[in-house]
């Protein structure tokens, strides 16, 4: 079995995709036209050879496409989403057999906030074990952002995901079929959020998110300790 491949683009690409099914398939033509440049982009312009381009993406299996054409668009996206960003942006890893199951194949707009999903929270676990976050950073994610956004700001696909009961259809789903784990995000743990892996077996994030949770509330009661300690060794040594 070979190694898999992943394209690897920015988020941004996927900025309201969900909209509507018009919205997504564009979203996923952005794509291949990104990772197309960017695995050429030491080619010049004026001298793009098509079956160059051809051999050099051949693993990406892209067979209908005007590779020129193709070229030109994702510089376009590569200096707009990347050269001329505020600030570097974050990256979403999808499979090549991913990428082309929904480019090929019927899916519901549940099945495409779930891909995001599964994308946002990858993006930003990165190569931690895991993290603490939040359905609104998730969902700020999905929508393509590389930092947070209020509320406000999300598209109103997205949005809906923050209610309590999408959030934990999508929170239960990338658990069953994308193997996330979740822990904390209620009142009894005393801590915002909650803690999310895509590495991490359940019983291992139980017990390394209740190692943080007890640090952190350990770690005002270390502080006072310390500086308390601190001030009375000014005093003493300030004392005649």
């Amino acid at each position: 079995m070979g190694k898999a491949i992943y394209f690897n683009v920015p988020c941004t690409i996927f900025h309201n995709a969900l909209e509507t099914d018009k919205s997504f398939m564009e979203a996923l033509f952005k794509v291949t036209d990104f990772i197309l440049y960017d695995a050429c982009k030491a080619m010049y312009k004026s001298r793009l050879d098509a079956d160059e381009i051809k051999k050099k993406v051949a693993g990406y299996h892209i067979n209908y496409f005007d590779p020129i054409s193709s070229w030109k668009r994702g510089e376009a996206l590569y200096i707009e989403l990347v050269e001329k960003a505020k600030f570097a942006p974050a990256y979403f890893s999808i499979s090549r057999e991913s990428y082309w199951r929904f480019h090929d194949e019927e899916s519901t707009e549940f099945d495409r906030a779930l891909l995001l999903a599964y994308l946002a929270v990858k993006s930003m676990v990165g190569k931690r074990d895991m993290i603490r976050t939040n359905m609104a950073a998730i969902c700020s994610r999905m929508d393509g952002n590389t930092r947070p956004k209020g509320i406000i700001n999300l598209s109103d696909s997205v949005k809906k995901y923050l209610n309590r009961y999408w959030s934990k259809k999508l929170l239960e789903a990338l658990f069953e079929k994308r193997g996330v784990t979740f822990y904390g995000g209620n009142s009894k743990h005393k801590v915002r959020g909650f803690y999310c892996s895509t590495t991490l077996t359940m019983e291992e994030l139980i017990t390394r998110a209740e190692a943080d949770m007890k640090e952190r509330r350990n770690r005002p009661k270390d502080l006072l300790k310390e500086a308390k300690k601190a001030a009375l060794s000014k005093l003493q040594a300030e004392s005649p």
